[in-house]
């Protein structure tokens, strides 16, 4: 307001709406497309050493041009001495990110909130699934997915995928 009063324009005289600024117009790469988030407090265990499907979580829209980062948080329990591990990958079975979390052969049960990154640099125009899988290293251990005792605390993971040019 200053400004426009030292440059003697009535601030009442001033009317009409700002331009529509239209995002397309950008250029370069970074820029962020869309952003989609997902949780899921859905509960399972196993002791498969084969990695076995526990989530899944779409992106819809999607420039074949683009790259999808996707991250996970994962509530993790892990029974026993041995370890677990997570993997992020695609519908055709393209593993875009792994982790491995264990009780450094201590025993006992043991959180964990693993969290994953990955990235897809060839994602399909229009819909892309991406599925969290998890195994077991064997030797009798059970790992936990959101796992949660009598205490009623809701444990949750949580998922965010990010479309970018």
């Amino acid at each position: 307001k200053a400004d426009i009063d030292a440059l003697g324009i009535a601030a009442s005289s001033i009317t009409g709406a700002l331009p529509a600024i239209d995002g397309a117009a950008l250029t370069g790469t970074g820029k962020v497309l869309q952003v989609v988030t997902s949780e899921d407090g859905g509960y399972t265990s196993t002791a498969s050493t084969s990695f076995v499907q526990i989530h899944s979580f779409s992106i819809s829209n999607v420039l074949s041009t683009s790259t999808v980062h996707i991250t996970a948080a994962i509530s993790h329990l892990i029974e026993g001495s041995g370890s677990g591990g997570y993997e992020i990958t695609k519908s055709d079975g393209t593993v875009l990110a792994k982790s491995q979390h264990g009780t450094s052969g201590n025993g006992g049960w043991r959180m964990i909130l693993p969290t994953l990154i990955g990235k897809d640099t060839s994602p399909s125009a229009g819909t892309n699934t991406y599925i969290i899988k998890m195994a077991s290293t064997g030797g009798g251990t059970t790992v936990y997915y959101n796992y949660w005792h009598t205490n009623n605390f809701n444990t949750k993971s949580f998922y965010q995928i990010t479309e970018v040019a």
